[in-house]
C-alpha cells in the first residue's frame, strides 16, 4: 500500500519513504493486538488509560465518532434521581457529616439544629432512622454512634455515586433471595461470594448478623438499596426524563457527539479517518441518540480535573486486556478523558459489555453509560486503579480496585507501565501527520 501524502520538506519526504517501506513488508498488526486469553474470557476485562502521545490540533481532522441517523428518535437513559439512595443533596451532605465526613470545608459531625431537623425529616418508616442515634463529640458535634462497617457501608450509599457501584448487578439475585427471608440463615457461600464481588455489603452483612441471621433494620436498609441499584438499569420513559432534566448547556470544547455512519474495521484508511485502529474488534453496531446529549439531569460529576494540551490533541486513549495483557487498541482521543471517548470505543465494537473496566475515570464513565445505556451496562463493573483513587475525593470506595481482594493478582498499573513506553514518541507525534503518528 503506498501512501500519498503531501510532504515538500526533505524530512517528510523521508517520512513518507519510511512508512511505505513499512507497509511494503505487508505486516501482521492484528496479531500484536489478539487478546489470548481463553475463548470464554477474551476481551472481558479491559484496563483503559489515556497518554498524552498528541499532534498538532491543525493537524488532526479526525471523525469524531459514528453514529445514527439524523431522523433517529432520542433515547433515554436511567434518571439520576433514580440512581440516588438519598435525592436531595443537602441531606447527602448533612448525613455524610453526621457519619463523620468532611464535606468541602465544612468538618464532619452536625450542629444541635442541624442534627435535630436531619432527625424529624427521618421518621420511623425511613430505613436509615435506626442508624441515626449519635453522641457528641469533644467539639460539641453530634456524629453517629455506630460501628465502622456501619459507617463505611452508609457512606458509600450516600456518596455522589450510583447505588450500584455499591450493589453491582452481579449480586442482585443472590441478595434478593437473602432478603426475602429475613428468619433465614445466610448461608456462608452466599456470603463469600458478597466479599469477592461486593467487599463492604460483605463486610456490612457478617457485621450485623446475629446467629447468621440479619437483623431487620439492616434488612430494610439493604431492601432499599437494592431497590435502587435495580433502578440504575431502567431506562426512563421520555416524558418522565424531560421532567427531571433541562436542556443542556455545553461547556466550551465539550463534544456533541456528530452523526456518522460506521466505518469498516481493521482498515488504514479508517484509522486515518477516525483515529481508531482495534483490528479485532470490528464496529457491530452504531451508538444511538441519546437524550443525555441535549438533556442535563444535573449528576455532579467528579472534580478530578483532565490535563491541558493547549496546542495539542489530547493524546490517545489505549485499551489492554487485564488477563492477558495484550494492548487491544487504540483511540486518538478529540477531547481530554471524556466518557464518551471510551463509551463511543466499548459500545460499538463491545457485542457484550466487559465484565471488568479499570479506568481513572471510571465514576463518571459509569454515569455516563447509565445515562445513555442502562440495559447494555448492566453486568459491567468499572474500578479505578489504585494510584489514581487518591485524587477522587467524592467517590465511593466501591471503585477503588484495592477493596477487591480477586484483583490482587492483577496488575493495574498495567496501562501506566505499557504507556510508559509510549511516552518516548511524544516528540515525534507532535510534528507528523495522522497517517504517520497511526503507523509510529
Amino acid at each position: 500500500m503506498h501512501v500519498n501524502t503531501v510532504c515538500p520538506s526533505a524530512f517528510g519526504r523521508f517520512q513518507e519513504a519510511w512508512v511505505n517501506f513499512i507497509c511494503l513488508q505487508q505486516p501482521s498488526y492484528g496479531l500484536a493486538f489478539q487478546c489470548v486469553c481463553p475463548e470464554d474470557d477474551q476481551y472481558k476485562d479491559i484496563i483503559v488509560d489515556g497518554i498524552e502521545l498528541s499532534l498538532q490540533r491543525q493537524r488532526s481532522q479526525l471523525w469524531s465518532t459514528w453514529g445514527p441517523g439524523v431522523d433517529e428518535i432520542p433515547r433515554p437513559g436511567s434518571l439520576h434521581k433514580d440512581r440516588m439512595f438519598i435525592v436531595n443533596r443537602q441531606e447527602r451532605h448533612l448525613l455524610r457529616r453526621l457519619f463523620g465526613k468532611d464535606v468541602g470545608n465544612t468538618h464532619a459531625g452536625l450542629s444541635h439544629d442541624e442534627y435535630g431537623g436531619l432527625v424529624a425529616r427521618y421518621t420511623v418508616h425511613s430505613s436509615l432512622s435506626p442508624y441515626l442515634a449519635a453522641d457528641l463529640n469533644g467539639d460539641g458535634r453530634f456524629l453517629a454512634c455506630v460501628r465502622p462497617h456501619v459507617r463505611s457501608f452508609i457512606l458509600e450509599l450516600i456518596s455522589e455515586s450510583p447505588v450500584c457501584a455499591v450493589l453491582p448487578h452481579v449480586i442482585h439475585r443472590d441478595l434478593e433471595q437473602v432478603l426475602s427471608n429475613p428468619s433465614m440463615m445466610l448461608p456462608a457461600p452466599v456470603i463469600k461470594d458478597f466479599e469477592v464481588k461486593a467487599p463492604l455489603l460483605g463486610k456490612f452483612i457478617v457485621g450485623e448478623a446475629l446467629a447468621m441471621v440479619l437483623p431487620t433494620p439492616a434488612n430494610r436498609l439493604l431492601v432499599h438499596a437494592l431497590a435502587v441499584a435495580k433502578k440504575c438499569f431502567i431506562p426512563a420513559n421520555i416524558s418522565e426524563y424531560k421532567c427531571s432534566a433541562q436542556t443542556r448547556v455545553n461547556r466550551p470544547g465539550e463534544p456533541l457527539g456528530e452523526m456518522r455512519s460506521p466505518i469498516s474495521a481493521g482498515s488504514m484508511e479508517e484509522t486515518v479517518q477516525t483515529g481508531t485502529y482495534f483490528p479485532n474488534r470490528p464496529v457491530v453496531r452504531s451508538i444511538g441518540r441519546y437524550m443525555a446529549d441535549s438533556w442535563s439531569q444535573g449528576c455532579r460529576s467528579c472534580t478530578k480535573h483532565p490535563y491541558d494540551t493547549r496546542n495539542l490533541t489530547p493524546g490517545l486513549l489505549v485499551v489492554h486486556c487485564l488477563n492477558c495483557w495484550a494492548c487491544l487498541g487504540f483511540h486518538m482521543m478529540p477531547h481530554h478523558e471524556s466518557p464518551r471517548t471510551l463509551f463511543d470505543i466499548l459500545y460499538t465494537r463491545w457485542a457484550v459489555a466487559p465484565r471488568f473496566v479499570v479506568y481513572d475515570n471510571s465514576c463518571n464513565s459509569q454515569i455516563f453509560f447509565l445515562n445513555r445505556e442502562p440495559e447494555w451496562v448492566r453486568d459491567c463493573q468499572f474500578f479505578i486503579d489504585k494510584m489514581h483513587f487518591k485524587g477522587h475525593v467524592g467517590c465511593c470506595q466501591s471503585y477503588n480496585i484495592e477493596q477487591y481482594p480477586t484483583f490482587s493478582q492483577f496488575n493495574s498499573q498495567l496501562a501506566e507501565q505499557r504507556n510508559s513506553r509510549l511516552a518516548l514518541l511524544k516528540k515525534q507525534c507532535a510534528y507528523v501527520v495522522v497517517v504517520h503518528s497511526s503507523t509510529i
